[in-house]
């Protein structure tokens, strides 16, 4: 008789059990969806409380103006390794509100995206960039088009979303496969479509960003992002790429400050075995670094040579080509390669192309040299820019027309306006230098304002008064045939005085130290630093003093210069009654001064 009782009373102890269990469970942990907005960008993000400890489960939902970036456990945010090339799954950890504009999300094996709006506004341009350490090549996020929209053309490295009323292009390698992939050193960009008007340079120059004092002020803000974005860089231990390291210590040399900006850059970086010849006039380990530039100078030769045998103006379009020309005036190739520009039949040229023609030509007018050139080229050349460009109606921006590449990225687009603006001053043409001012005004504001890649890469596009940036110097004449520099010194010359040796005269603040890669030097018999012989010496980087080491092969100085005065004369001996002299009197005087 006791059975009932006794049943509903076990009953009734289970259900308070599972009641107390569950209202345990809903009070240390619950799952719930968040989301924040910024303009017209909106995110979801899930999470769980357990023990009053937040922790984001892997996924993510954003949502801007008709495309939508997400990813899950099914869905993944993906890497690829290097050297292997394998790709690999990662998941969310954490996010923060990086500013008032952006936030960033943090990823398993140290990666992190960040989105940012231009502004608060429902016409803001969206940027999504990547932070990747050394071993991960690039990150891949999914994306598909919103309700009302669809993507109505797919390039290469962009995609167009466009509704009934809209139309937006989003930039980014691999949009054929609804994701977007950002490496080290390329950013993400979404904006809007405007409808355009026609361009002339004549028309151009009418415009307010059409400036050279608008110009002016986006120098000198990219030189402040730049300090800035290092400092941040290296203060959150973030990789930078040595394109970065030098910019920021010819900005911070410019303003006076140049040991304080070799001092602050990270030691794991003046000791990284990968660095090359860019940065060498700065950090040393010349003999190192050295084969880095002969290994340039060999691809642009190897490139020259199949440019004369094809006939082909795309190598232009290549960093560097104006300095291996200059560099290489003596040689047969270089000579054949301009000769491609004297011809009477005008190529097909990309834009690319024709700025880089425009480029070369000014270059070499630059140095002093004759070139001769086919003038309807020139002409083609400047056509083939006007033609590619358009004034959205508000006049706010030039566009640069997509190419089968898709949509010029903002360096390409600069590096088109600045050729404008530098051959336009050559000739005295001042509709077409506001013209070019107005290009690379219009794309400053496509860079992200936490790019320090893309500024980096463009500061020595537009900076070419900045000697303490490193550069290529033909510094004079010796035996007939080009003696150069790779240097950060405001200013180097060689003569051959009248007893048939070199004089070689440098340009650095008193009390400073800087290296010096001369090429064209032939073996000597004496060398006077300070006024007195030194000798050679394998180590000499390591005194606080000048010294050298001269490579026979090659005819290449290797130079330390500590200046004790603002000029220093390094005095090269040739001739024979110099030998025994030198014998005598290089009592060791090397690099222990």
């Amino acid at each position: 008789m006791y059975s009932n009782p006794i049943k509903k009373l076990f009953g009734l102890f289970l259900l308070y059990a599972v009641v107390i269990i569950g209202i345990f469970v809903i009070q240390f942990k619950s799952e719930s969806i968040f989301s924040e907005t910024i303009g017209s960008f909106r995110f979801r993000l899930t999470k769980t409380e357990n023990n009053q400890k937040t922790i984001l489960k892997n996924s993510f939902q954003a949502e801007f103006n008709g495309i939508l970036f997400y990813f899950d456990d099914s869905n993944p945010v993906t890497i690829v390794k290097i050297p292997t090339n394998t790709v690999h799954d990662i998941t969310l950890i954490s996010w923060s509100k990086a500013s008032a504009l952006s936030s960033t999300f943090n990823f398993t094996e140290d990666v992190s995206l960040t989105f940012t709006v231009s502004d608060s506004s429902p016409e803001a341009d969206l940027s999504i960039q990547a932070k990747l350490p050394k071993d991960v090549d690039s990150v891949s996020i999914n994306f598909k088009p919103r309700k009302g929209f669809q993507v109505t053309d797919k390039k290469k490295s962009n995609a167009v979303l466009e509704s009934t009323e809209s139309k937006y292009l989003l930039t980014g390698s691999d949009t054929a496969n609804e994701k977007v992939t950002i490496s080290r050193s390329t950013s993400i960009s979404y904006s809007a479509v405007k409808e355009t008007t026609g361009f002339s340079f004549d028309a151009a120059a009418s415009y307010a960003l059409a400036s050279s004092e608008i110009y002016a002020q986006n120098i000198k803000a990219l030189e402040t992002n730049i300090l800035n974005l290092f400092r941040e860089a290296v203060k959150n231990n973030t990789t930078i790429t040595e394109q970065s390291v030098v910019a920021y210590v010819a900005v911070m040399a410019k303003n006076g400050q140049y040991n304080n900006a070799l001092d602050s850059v990270p030691d794991s970086f003046k000791k990284n075995q990968k660095r090359t010849y860019l940065s060498a006039p700065y950090f040393n380990n010349l003999s190192k670094t050295y084969t880095t530039l002969e290994m340039h100078n060999e691809s642009m030769l190897m490139l020259a040579k199949q440019a004369v045998e094809q006939n082909n103006c795309s190598i232009f379009a290549v960093s560097g080509i104006s300095d291996f020309l200059r560099l290489n005036e003596d040689e047969e190739t270089a000579e054949k390669l301009l000769n491609i520009l004297s011809n009477t039949e005008i190529p097909e040229l990309s834009v690319q192309q024709a700025s880089g023609i425009l480029n070369v030509y000014t270059s070499l007018l630059d140095s002093g040299r004759e070139v001769k050139i086919n003038r309807a080229l020139i002409d083609a050349c400047l056509g083939i820019i006007e033609n590619s460009c358009s004034i959205r109606d508000d006049g706010q921006k030039v566009v640069l027309a997509s190419s089968n590449e898709g949509q010029p990225k903002p360096v390409q687009a600069i590096e088109t306006g600045i050729a404008l603006v530098r051959y336009a001053k050559k000739i005295n043409a001042q509709n077409l230098e506001k013209a070019g001012y107005f290009i690379v005004n219009s794309y400053f504001s496509d860079i992200s304002s936490n790019d320090l890649y893309s500024f980096s890469e463009i500061y020595p596009l537009l900076i070419k008064n900045n000697t303490y940036y490193p550069h290529f110097e033909i510094i004079g004449k010796f035996h007939g045939k080009s003696v150069w520099a790779w240097t950060c010194a405001s200013k180097l010359s060689c003569t051959e005085n009248s007893s048939g040796n070199l004089d070689v005269n440098i340009e650095f603040p008193k009390a400073l130290t800087h290296y010096i890669i001369i090429g064209g030097i032939p073996a000597f018999n004496k060398i006077n630093i300070y006024g007195i012989p030194f000798r050679t010496d394998a180590r000499f980087e390591t005194y606080n003093s000048s010294g050298y080491v001269h490579l026979k092969n090659s005819q290449t100085l290797l130079l330390k210069s500590r200046h004790r005065s603002e000029t220093e004369k390094i005095q090269l001996f040739y001739n024979e009654e110099n030998k025994s002299a030198a014998d005598a009197s290089a009592e060791d005087k090397t690099q222990s001064e």
